[in-house]
């Protein structure tokens, strides 16, 4: 490992500097310092981040600034190697708001058919890889499933983005969800219209609680 860092030395994945010291999620001091993070303490942050069928979410940064761009180059710029940086960045807070031992099953926010192909990933399922590997739980994202190609959520007002999703997932086999806590990933919370109808899907297959976990929102901020 010595050997191939001085070969290949690790960079800082939002700048691409040489890191001096290297860390597991590969982000220099300055880069770290920028990060837009959202005091999650504040009383304002649970009625932002209040949406239905969720039990709590998980959004550690505003979407602005360098996660702005990180995301946005994860999403659509053909960068997935920033899932470690971005999912870990996320992982703290969950550790810190939920707790590890409360997560029997991780999940991500299944994208459709015709995105995966045109994009060749989906951007939420290597997130909640890497989560679920770091909390050693069983990562599901299997389970749940798109029923319809929904239009591009960016391109519509809230009430355009909440029909549009209304109904979208259905849980293919719910024994693998009764009375599980479930945590559902996804990249950005705008108005929560996704998640939430993610999160009814796990609920009205039997699960206990479902949480959500994102890298970050611009609602409100």
């Amino acid at each position: 490992m010595r050997l191939t860092n001085l070969i290949f030395p690790p960079k800082c994945v939002f700048c691409s500097n040489v890191l001096v010291n290297s860390s597991d999620i590969n982000i220099c001091r300055k880069c770290f310092d920028e990060i837009p993070f959202i005091n999650m303490n504040d009383e304002e942050y649970f009625s932002i981040f209040s949406t239905s069928f969720c039990d709590e979410v998980v959004c550690p940064c505003r979407y602005e600034g360098i996660i702005k761009k990180a995301l946005t180059d994860f999403k659509f710029r053909d960068r997935p190697s920033l899932y470690r940086a971005l999912a870990s960045i996320v992982l703290t807070k969950i550790t810190e708001f939920i707790g590890e031992g409360d997560i029997n099953i991780v999940s991500a926010v299944p994208l459709s058919r015709k995105r995966f192909r045109i994009r060749g990933y989906n951007q939420a399922e290597l997130l909640a890889s890497y989560i679920s590997r770091e909390l050693n739980v069983v990562n599901a994202s299997n389970v749940v499933r798109r029923t319809k190609d929904t239009k591009k959520q960016a391109s519509l007002d809230k009430e355009g983005r909440k029909s549009n999703v209304y109904n979208a997932f259905t849980v293919i086999d719910s024994k693998y969800v009764v009375n599980k806590n479930i945590l559902i990933v996804d990249d950005i919370f705008t108005t929560g219209s996704t998640i939430s109808e993610c999160a009814k899907a796990f609920k009205n297959a039997g699960a206990a609680k479902v949480y959500a976990a994102v890298v970050a929102s611009g609602r409100y901020f």
